[in-house]
């Protein structure tokens, strides 16, 4: 019986633990490595001590992803070419309100600017922004202070704002490609 709740529990968080997982990682692959283990350690856990199992697997995932990251930086640097992020179906990641937001937070382009943040940047604007979990949440996920997760989001936002200035299109210019 304990057994069957744990595994409830876990499928009810999965699609949001692939989500946020794959667009910390970039690789669909790797996602799913952090995702099982994130399974594992549930499944050791005494969850009746738990009082929040959606935060606890969002918190456990989200620090493997955060592990992974620090020793990838490491292993690229012996690599000659360069990164590029793993294509994935949506189908396989939660599904935000907004299919546009969706599409945006999947594509390439930013994923490859999510790879220009440091790790915990990536996290901390991945759960506030595309995850919206609030600030408060966020900091215990990463085990930092309030207003350190929200320096991290705003120095992540900068990071999407400067990419978004150079590739923005003059309106006179757009008008020509339309």
């Amino acid at each position: 019986m304990e057994s069957a709740r744990h595994q409830q529990l876990f499928e009810a968080s999965r699609p949001q633990l692939l989500g946020v997982a794959y667009r910390m990682l970039g690789s669909f692959t790797d996602a799913q490595d952090a995702v099982q283990e994130t399974y594992l350690k549930w499944h050791q856990a005494d969850i009746t001590q738990i009082t929040n199992p959606a935060g606890w697997l969002t918190t456990c995932c989200t620090r493997l992803c955060l592990d992974q990251l620090k020793s990838a930086q490491h292993n690229r640097m012996h690599y000659v070419g360069p990164w590029l992020p793993e294509p994935v179906r949506s189908s396989h990641l939660k599904q935000t309100d907004d299919p546009i937001t969706l599409a945006e937070t999947l594509s390439t382009a930013f994923l490859l600017l999510l790879e220009r943040m440091n790790p915990r940047e990536r996290a901390a604007y991945l759960l506030r922004e595309i995850f919206s979990h609030d600030y408060a949440e966020v900091a215990k996920i990463l085990d930092v202070s309030e207003a350190t997760c929200r320096q991290l989001v705003s120095r992540a936002r900068k990071h999407v704002q400067a990419a978004d200035k150079h590739h923005r299109v003059p309106v006179d210019k757009r008008q020509q490609y339309v």
